[in-house]
């Protein structure tokens, strides 16, 4: 509950408020073009430097936080940072191209971590949208939950070959563009196909 002897945030504030979340989301997603751009520009050293300026708001803000969601974000930046300090410590810029085959690898881990307890990570995501599923769903969600696991080795295989080959061109295009590309087919057609092996029923909310 927001305290009321305060008064409320203006659109200053509430840019303030947010601004350190929107420094992660970018320094997240526009990590190949960071790297790339800033190694040729500034070199390694200055660019692993700028990753860690911008992450390093989002983290003081996560940690203050108790969401579970707040709590992901905070480890997934904490790594982002390691790497981005062993690169400028070392003058190694490898350390930055392999951040993408560690998050394939972190997502790989939840979700066979998931499939080991009652609920798969998918099927989560499935109860958002349908709270009650049938037996059939929720073993349709666990092999999606499998799906995915072999879509994070394959993204990683193919992060780590273009990072070792040394074509950093290919390695931010695929990293940085297709990789999202991809998840978001693979996402979008899971999606269709649950809904037409299991259509929502007369009067249900879509």
């Amino acid at each position: 509950m927001r305290d009321a002897s305060r008064p409320p945030l203006g659109r200053g504030g509430r840019l303030l408020r947010t601004l350190p979340g929107l420094l992660q989301a970018l320094a997240m997603v526009a990590w190949p073009f960071v790297v790339i751009g800033g190694s040729r520009l500034v070199g390694t050293r200055w660019t692993a430097a700028i990753v860690v300026l911008l992450l390093l708001p989002g983290i003081f803000r996560a940690a203050r936080g108790e969401r579970a969601a707040g709590r992901r974000s905070l480890y997934l930046a904490g790594g982002a940072v390691a790497v981005a300090v062993a690169a400028a410590v070392l003058d190694d810029g490898r350390f930055l191209l392999a951040w993408p085959v560690l998050v394939s690898g972190a997502l790989l881990v939840a979700f066979l971590v998931s499939l080991r307890g009652g609920r798969s990570i998918v099927e989560g995501f499935a109860r958002l949208q349908k709270p009650e599923l049938s037996p059939a769903e929720v073993a349709y969600c666990r092999t999606v939950t499998w799906v995915w696991c072999a879509f994070f080795v394959a993204n990683g295989a193919v992060a780590a070959v273009l990072a070792l080959s040394g074509r950093q061109g290919l390695w931010a295009l695929y990293t940085g563009a297709v990789a999202y590309v991809l998840m978001g087919i693979l996402f979008a057609a899971e999606f269709l196909v649950r809904r037409m092996k299991f259509p929502p029923s007369p009067g249900a909310a879509p």
